[in-house]
This record gives structure tokens, sequence and C-alpha cells, in this order.
């Protein structure tokens, strides 16, 4: 990769770039194929682990179709999402019976949603402590910024001053 980049005009950023995207994702037709296998055999394992390994699928679908150039299968989708379902989702959308794959997308979504355990409780980086170094008092005497670690006007080593 180095000489990738060595090699271009003027070591230009882009175009180095461009170099490194054409070596390593090449656009041949055994690239095109080997893609398309891996396609066509998702693995969207088991309950726990399901929602994100249809994300990641439909995210290789995406990149499928833009080396492709056109549109992988809806259909084909549809079924191979109903066939390597976890049984319980499987029976979900079998029994709403979704015309299409978008209508499949939208449903899947919804269940995986409503399926997640919800707690009251937040997590505790939901929301972290305020931190507050300076504030701006009123204009007049002693008016500006006033640094908490010093308690004084002017300079702040935080580099707020007035």
């Amino acid at each position: 990769l180095n000489n990738l980049v060595r090699n271009t005009e003027n070591e230009i950023g882009f175009l180095a770039w461009r170099a490194i995207v054409r070596e390593m994702e090449p656009h041949t037709a055994q690239r095109r194929i080997a893609m398309l296998s891996t396609l066509l055999r998702p693995d969207l394992g088991d309950e726990t682990v399901f929602e994100q390994e249809w994300m990641k699928w439909e995210m290789e679908v995406a990149q499928y179709e833009k080396v492709e150039g056109k549109q992988f299968d809806r259909q084909l989708m549809h079924a191979l999402v109903l066939e390597q379902a976890p049984e319980d989702i499987r029976k979900q959308l079998q029994f709403f019976a979704p015309a299409d794959y978008g209508q499949l997308r939208d449903m899947l979504k919804a269940y995986l949603g409503r399926r997640r355990c919800w707690t009251a409780q937040l997590p505790l980086s939901a929301n972290p402590p305020m931190e507050v170094d300076a504030i701006t008092k009123g204009s007049g005497r002693g008016g500006g910024t006033v640094c908490f670690n010093f308690q004084k006007n002017g300079e702040c080593k935080y580099g707020n001053s007035s």
C-alpha cells in the first residue's frame, strides 16, 4: 500500500485513496460471485444475535448493490430472511404475511423493537454529571467571567478569560 500511495501523482490524497480502493476492491467477476455466494447463505444466528446479524447482512447487500450497479432481488431477500429467521420470529412474520421485503423489514423492526427489555432505570452514562467551570456575571464592577477554581476575575487555567 505504501508504494501505491508513493506512486500517485504528487502524492495527492484522493488519488492515493482511489488507487488503494482499486487494489483492495477490484471489480472482477470472482469478487462479485464470492459476494453473491455469501449473500445467498446468510447466517442470521439465533434470537440473541439475530437483529445485529440481519443488519450486517443488509449492509453486505447494499455493498453488493454498489459493486454490481443494480438492486439485489427483494423477493429473494424476503425468502432468505424468512428462511433464516429464528423460529419464533419466523412464526410472527408468517402469521402477518408481509407482501414484499419492505413490509417484512418494517414488521421485523417493529417486532424486534417491542421485544426489547426496557427498564425504568436509566443507565449511569445517560445523565453524566455537569461540570460548570465559569459563569458570566452581569456588567459592572467585578463583572465578566469568574473562574470557580480561583474565585477571581481574569485568566482562568481552563482558557476562560474576561
